[in-house]
């Protein structure tokens, strides 16, 4: 059998952005901007309406792995499309286009500058939340007001590159408004976005790293000793929840929950974390990892 010629895979990749950049950012609402939609109509490349929406909202999560009240239909969410911003920046790298980084950088700018809580700096974006591109305000429904990580934010130096002010004030509302007790470290994964309300129930493991690296970052462009302080009070916490000298895991204090096979992030995170902090909290984020 002859060999088939293999696919060109950067044409492949190079068109879907060139779509996205085209025909999926935000036309709609009062006020256009750069941000991505999250979901569309293939046949229309708009976001869904009509029907199609309402069978969307109404799809069983085993068919879409998405609960119905975490679906973006109308919302953009970077962190939910990280990947995308990701795919962005490598085209440039690779093209020497500029576009593809200009659509990134013009995205992820008007997001922390205009898609953010004014009273808490945390962000509308996340597992639960986002930003809808009709009504150009905060989604609504069961959870939409509710901040939680999604996955780590590894576009933590552009963004500070993009808006500082905005990182810096997302960074201080993750120790103000996302950790339940300062003095402990306890928290919650979630927390609420446009008041002050965290808890102290659900110190999930991975989630913690993923304040620890948003905390490095902050520190590495700020040296805020609040920073380190943050960083510290979380790991001491964290590392009363390792089991038997081995793995952290964090859960549920309440239901007893946890999720082991997730927290195995949290060594990325730390290491990652470590290369921005003082050497002795650089060698504990590395001992811990």
């Amino acid at each position: 059998f002859a060999a088939e010629t293999p696919p060109d895979y950067l044409k492949v990749v190079r068109a879907y952005a060139d779509c996205l950049i085209e025909r999926g950012q935000d036309t709609y609402g009062s006020a256009q901007s750069p941000l991505f939609a999250e979901a569309l109509d293939r046949r229309t490349l708009k976001l869904l309406e009509g029907d199609a929406l309402a069978r969307a909202a109404a799809m069983k999560f085993e068919e879409w792995g998405i609960r119905s009240h975490d679906r973006m239909l109308a919302a953009a969410n970077p962190m939910h499309c990280e990947n995308l911003y990701q795919v962005l920046y490598a085209l440039t790298r690779i093209t020497g286009n500029g576009k593809y980084a200009g659509a990134a950088d013009r995205s992820l700018k008007f997001f922390f500058e205009h898609c953010q809580s004014p009273f808490t700096g945390l962000m509308y974006w996340g597992e639960h939340a986002g930003w809808d591109l009709r009504t150009d305000a905060p989604m609504e429904g069961k959870a939409a007001n509710t901040h939680e990580f999604f996955r780590p934010w590894v576009l933590g130096e552009r963004s500070w590159e993009l808006a500082p002010d905005a990182c810096r004030r997302f960074a201080l509302g993750l120790w103000e408004h996302q950790i339940g007790d300062h003095s402990t470290g306890l928290y919650s994964r979630h927390a609420a976005i446009d008041k002050h309300g965290p808890g102290t129930d659900a110190p999930y493991a991975r989630h913690g790293s993923f304040y620890v690296l948003t905390w490095a970052t902050a520190y590495a462009r700020t040296k805020d000793p609040l920073f380190l302080k943050a960083i510290e009070t979380v790991m001491n916490c964290l590392e009363s929840f390792r089991r038997n000298g081995g793995m952290v895991v964090g859960g549920s204090t309440r239901t007893k929950a946890a999720r082991a096979e997730r927290d195995t992030s949290l060594a990325v995170s730390l290491w990652e974390a470590a290369s921005m902090v003082p050497p002795e909290l650089a060698a504990k984020l590395r001992e811990i990892a």
